[in-house]
């Protein structure tokens, strides 16, 4: 099966915005934008990585080759899916994640991509919480496709049958919202020696 990430990036930052003015994905951790970490770990799995994200963040489009880039001026994420999925519809399947979850390994990627050659629905879950990123099988796609507004692909895992992945993987569940939320995970961002271009993938 040929599966792609879809990393979700449409989001207007309000949350973040409200506390400090800049957008979290943006926001300079130990040399790097936030972004890329997020997007260093999808890549680092050698699956192809889309970023959905509005047209106008120009200095988000920057961090992805052009050809990997999907703008679309997306109202929540049912319709950043959505998007992403009908522009990728060549593919087998999507692991879906988010763009401010910045510490899912890749083994993590590689792990719920590898069940969908068995299921439609992969959810993994650490701790007896949900995470992310989220698996769908091409069966799915009608369902995907016709997502919208804010309203995100969760009711899909009441409507079909799905693996429960157990990972020891805390950043499935550790998002930033906040300078606060980044003032506590601090410490879990990787020193980075630039050697990944995310644009070059």
């Amino acid at each position: 099966m040929n599966i792609a990430i879809l990393l979700l990036a449409a989001g207007n930052s309000q949350r973040y915005k409200l506390h400090s003015g800049e957008h979290k994905l943006l926001v300079p951790i130990k040399g790097k934008p936030l972004i890329d970490y997020a997007l260093h770990s999808a890549i680092s799995t050698g699956l192809d990585t889309y970023l959905v994200t509005q047209p106008e963040e120009i200095a988000l489009h920057r961090r992805v080759a052009a050809e990997r880039l999907i703008t679309y001026a997306s109202r929540g994420i049912g319709e950043s899916i959505a998007i992403g999925v009908k522009h990728t519809q060549q593919y087998d399947g999507w692991v879906v994640a988010l763009a401010d979850m910045p510490f899912i390994r890749p083994d993590t990627y590689l792990t719920v991509a590898e069940q969908l050659h068995n299921v439609d629905c992969v959810r993994p879950c650490y701790q007896h919480r949900y995470g992310h990123p989220v698996g769908f099988a091409k069966a799915l796609y009608p369902h995907l496709t016709a997502l919208q507004g804010d309203i995100g692909a969760r009711h899909l895992f009441q409507q079909t049958p799905y693996v429960t992945l157990p990972t020891e993987d805390q950043g499935c569940i550790i998002d930033i919202d906040t300078p606060d939320s980044l003032a506590r995970y601090l410490s879990l961002f990787p020193e980075r020696d630039g050697s990944l271009d995310s644009r070059t993938q």
